[in-house]
C-alpha cells in the first residue's frame, strides 16, 4: 500500500501527515525528534487490519509548522484535534510514542468523546533521577559554533545517542545507516532554534510543564500501556499503569519492537488491543 502525504489546515498552521487505509481511524503519533514517517514500516500492516491510518508530524516538527514558540502539551493537543478536524475526522484511536503520549493524554483529556481507545507507548512519568539518567548521554553536546569544531559533528552525535536510547543495541552498519539518515533528516529540519532549545532549555521559553501525573488517573477512555524489557521510559511503566483507570499493559521481550524489526509483533499487539476496545475482538 501507499503512503499518501497531505497537510491540514489549521489556526495555527499547517500539520503535514502520512495516510493510508479505509477503515476506522487511528491516529499514530510519532516519537521525538523523529516525525510521522517513523511509523511508514507499520502503517500498510495496520490499514491491512482495517484501520484508516494517519500519521502527522507534530508542530515543530517533521514538515508541519513551526508557528509557535516552546509549544506546551495542550497547544500541541489542541493543534492535533484540529488537523483531525480539518480531515473530516470526529472519532478515533489514538496511539502516542514517548513525548507524544503525553500530547495522546492531553488529547484525551480534552477530547475524551472522541478519543475510542488510547495506546500509549512509553511515558515520560520519570523520577528526577530517572529522568536525569535518560539525558545523560546527550550532556555536553551543543550545535552552538565553537573553536574546537565539534559543532560540526553535533547533528550526526545527537541522532546517534537518540538511536541508541531507543534501541540500546544500536550500531551502525550496512543495513542500519538508512536509519540513521532517516532520523537524521527529521533532526535537522527542525532548526537550529528549537534544536539548540532542546539541548539547552535556557535559550528558550520553558512551556508550562504538563500534570501527567496528575492527569493520569482522570483518563476515561480505554487505555493500553506499552513497554519493553530494554526501553528507556520501562523504570515508569508500572506507576503508570497503575495510575490509569482500568489500563492494559504489554510488555515486549527484548529491544523496542518498532526499533528491532519486529514491526508484525507490535501490530499484532495494538490491532489486537484496538479491536478488543471497539468490541471487535
Amino acid at each position: 500500500m501507499r503512503l499518501v502525504p497531505g497537510y491540514a489546515e489549521t489556526p495555527a498552521g499547517e500539520i503535514h501527515h502520512w495516510s493510508v487505509g479505509t477503515g476506522a481511524p487511528l491516529v499514530m503519533l510519532h516519537w521525538t525528534p523523529a516525525s510521522g514517517r517513523m511509523y511508514a514500516r507499520v502503517m500498510p500492516p495496520f490499514a491491512a487490519a482495517g484501520f484508516r491510518v494517519i500519521a502527522p508530524d507534530l508542530p515543530g516538527f517533521g514538515r508541519s509548522h513551526r508557528n509557535r514558540v516552546s509549544p506546551s502539551m495542550p497547544e500541541m493537543a489542541e493543534d492535533m484535534l484540529a488537523a483531525l478536524d480539518a480531515l473530516g475526522i470526529g472519532e478515533f484511536a489514538l496511539l502516542g510514542g514517548h513525548m507524544s503520549s503525553t500530547v495522546a493524554v492531553a488529547m484525551a483529556r480534552r477530547a475524551p468523546s472522541r478519543v475510542k481507545a488510547l495506546v500509549l507507548d512509553g511515558l515520560l512519568n520519570l523520577e528526577p533521577a530517572e529522568f536525569a539518567a535518560l539525558v545523560a548521554g546527550f550532556a555536553g553536546r551543543s550545535p552552538r559554533p565553537a573553536a574546537d569544531g565539534r559543532y560540526k559533528a553535533f547533528p550526526i552525535e545527537m541522532t546517534l545517542a537518540t538511536l541508541h536510547e531507543w534501541n540500546p543495541d544500536f550500531a551502525v552498519t550496512e543495513e542500519t545507516i538508512a536509519d540513521v539518515y532517516d532520523l537524521l533528516a527529521d533532526y535537522v529540519q527542525m532548526g537550529y532554534a528549537p534544536i539548540l532549545g532542546y539541548v539547552e532549555p535556557a535559550t528558550r521559553p520553558a512551556p508550562k510543564p504538563y500534570p501527567l501525573r496528575a492527569e493520569l488517573p482522570q483518563l476515561t477512555v480505554p487505555t493500553m500501556l506499552l513497554t519493553a524489557e530494554r526501553e528507556a521510559l520501562r523504570p515508569a511503566y508500572a506507576r503508570s499503569l497503575a495510575a490509569i483507570p482500568g489500563a492494559r499493559g504489554h510488555e515486549f521481550a527484548g529491544v523496542h519492537p518498532l526499533m528491532s524489526k519486529r514491526e508484525a509483533e507490535y501490530v499484532a499487539v495494538v490491532a489486537g488491543f484496538l479491536k478488543s476496545a471497539a468490541g471487535k475482538g
